[in-house]
This record gives structure tokens, C-alpha cells and sequence, in this order.
């Protein structure tokens, strides 16, 4: 993500989250990201992806193959 911009389109938050534009406006109408309309273009703002991601549990993995105690 560019830390310098504001807002991404629908298109663009797409491509930077890697959730297809459909799912993007589905999380824009149930209030999970900030979107604004600018005349018919829908604008999604930055934080509000960044606020979504940094919400979403850590990844943890039962495969042994990725332990850190796992033996060499």
C-alpha cells in the first residue's frame, strides 16, 4: 500500500488487499470499510483498509513444517 495516499478506488483496494471488487463493495455496505462516493466514483479510505487488515487474527499453523521448534 501507498502510505501517501488517502483513499484507494474500489478497483485499487481491490489489487492491495487481494479481494475482488465485489467483496470490496460487499465490505464497503455492511460497514467493515469507509467508502465515499466523489459522483459516481466510490473511494475507500486508506485507514479503514489498513483498520480492517490489523483486525483479522494471526496467522498460526499446526504443520510442524513451520514450528520454529521443529526438529532440523
Amino acid at each position: 500500500m501507498d502510505e501517501n495516499k488517502i483513499s484507494y478506488t474500489v478497483k485499487e483496494a481491490a489489487t492491495v488487499t487481494g479481494y475482488c471488487k465485489a467483496t470490496i463493495y460487499n465490505m464497503a455496505a455492511v460497514g467493515k470499510l469507509d467508502a465515499r462516493k466523489d459522483g459516481n466514483k466510490t473511494l475507500i479510505t486508506a485507514e479503514s483498509i489498513r483498520a480492517y487488515i490489523a483486525s483479522l487474527p494471526r496467522f498460526k499453523s499446526n504443520d510442524a513444517r513451520f514450528s520454529n521448534t521443529a526438529a532440523a
